[in-house]
């Protein structure tokens, strides 16, 4: 299968740049925050705890030694910045510097003693169980998962890789087969940080599905069904919330993607409404809701998410910095020249 590869430069200053990894980076912790309190809940049990439109534009998990409502972020985030750690440590080292680097930060996670209480995946967990008996990278993904654990963290591959979409991709398929095998999982671990790579081109949302569906049909029929079967039937339902029970409810990699994707498409531009779409359904709302807030920021940047979410964010210093640091490297990185066509 020959895949045209290119789709145009990323034409941002530095700081464009730097409003953007922040966006994506600040975009994943914000919306990771404000679903998990009501994940595993139903819609309409979320009305009725937090009326009368759900929660989108405050936290709600009260910190008792403050008496202030924070934003605490779950493994979602705590690996959608590992991978922003590796990417950075790693620079230009190469693949194998990289993967080491991930792996490194994978253990470190599993190993860190607030993951337990922030919801750790079971199939990641199984493949650091793996990975710290020795069992190399390339077979401790060897299962048959398709779990959004690959979907919710690949984003920041999008910011560093984002000018060479064929590095991207091969570079988020390691990533995503180092812990779940199934083909719609590598899709879906693709399909995030390749979205990101959209957004930074300033490429509006309702073409993604036909860029989706140009790279990835060599990656996974299945996903491809769901793009063209569901999502495509899901953007044309005028009523949000019905395009959001359409697209699924999150809990696996590619219907992640899609929920998020539906959420960013109807919101347009209004992060509060891309929160309250992208959390406020049956399903997997933190994963639903970090993925939409990457997409967000990868679009719209830091300066379009309300500072009071900004403010309120567990870590917020911390995520800042590292947006400062990735975007640094990146710049810093001489990546391949883009090949035009290339058989996939």
């Amino acid at each position: 299968m020959l895949i045209d590869f290119n789709i145009g430069e990323i034409d941002l200053d530095y700081d464009e740049m730097l409003d953007r990894f922040e966006g994506v980076l600040l975009g994943t912790a914000i919306g990771d925050a404000l679903g998990a309190p009501v994940e595993f809940l139903k819609r309409e049990e979320i009305l009725q705890k937090y009326p009368p439109r759900g929660v989108f534009d405050h936290y709600v998990e009260m910190e008792k030694s403050s008496g202030k409502c924070v934003g605490r972020y779950t493994d979602d985030t705590q690996l959608t910045l590992a991978i922003t750690r590796a990417l950075i440590h790693a620079g230009e080292a190469g693949i194998c510097k990289l993967m080491d680097e991930i792996v490194f930060e994978h253990l470190k996670w599993e190993k860190d003693e607030t993951t337990w209480f922030r919801g750790p995946g079971r199939t990641t967990r199984y493949a650091c169980t793996l990975l710290r008996k020795g069992v190399h990278w390339s077979m401790s993904g060897m299962n048959q998962s398709y779990y959004c654990g690959t979907s919710m963290k690949t984003a920041p591959i999008g910011l560093y890789y984002g000018d060479n979409i064929m590095e991207l991709m091969a570079v988020a398929k390691l990533v995503s087969n180092m812990t779940h095998g199934h083909e719609l999982a590598t899709a879906g671990g693709i399909a995030s940080p390749l979205l990101v790579s959209l957004g930074l081109r300033n490429i509006q949302p309702i073409e993604w599905l036909d860029y989706l569906e140009r790279f990835l049909a060599g990656i996974s029929g299945k996903f491809i069904d769901y793009l063209n079967n569901t999502l495509r039937s899901a953007i044309v339902i005028d009523d949000p919330y019905e395009a959001v029970k359409t697209a699924g409810e999150g809990w696996h990699a590619h219907d992640a993607i899609g929920v998020a994707f539906v959420s960013i498409l109807k919101g347009n531009g209004d992060f509060y409404k891309t929160m309250e779409y992208a959390i406020n359904h049956d399903g997997d709302s933190d994963t639903t809701g970090a993925i939409a807030g990457a997409l967000f920021g990868s679009l719209y940047g830091s300066s379009k998410i309300p500072q009071n979410l900004k403010d309120d964010l567990e870590d917020s210093e911390v995520i800042y910095e590292l947006s400062k640091q990735l975007a640094e490297t990146t710049i810093n990185y001489t990546h391949n020249p883009p090949q035009p066509y290339r058989e996939y």
